[in-house]
């Protein structure tokens, strides 16, 4: 198997699977790493790639896995504070979902939030 090409089908089942476990940009570390994603550091290639197998059985080495995690600039690390400004206020004021509405304070954080994403 060393050598063979990782096929479109399964390289594109293996990226949805870390994808899955949603992997975030940093706020405070897009200066410097724009393009790296995180992910929380209790959580491991190893553990995400036997989660992967038991999904679909002999779809890829775990150093297939392993270099792909790689390919696409994600890292394990706890991030610090990790909300701007804005961010923060919001979660500081935030109301239970159904008594936000008509909240001049939500409903600015709302329209700004879009920047954030």
């Amino acid at each position: 198997m060393a050598g063979m090409k990782l096929s479109e089908e399964s390289s594109k089942v293996m990226k949805d699977h870390i994808e899955s476990y949603h992997p975030s940009v940093s706020h405070y570390r897009r200066e410097h790493a724009p393009l790296r994603r995180y992910l929380p550091p209790e959580l491991t290639v190893r553990s995400m790639y036997d989660d992967f197998i038991q999904k679909n059985p002999s779809a890829a080495s775990y150093q297939t896995y392993r270099k792909m995690v790689s390919s696409l600039n994600i890292s394990f690390t706890k991030l610090g504070q990790e909300e701007c400004e804005e961010c923060l206020s919001y979660d500081k004021h935030r109301h239970p979902e159904n008594q936000s509405e008509n909240c001049v304070e939500c409903e600015r954080w709302k329209s700004t939030s879009r920047e954030h994403e």
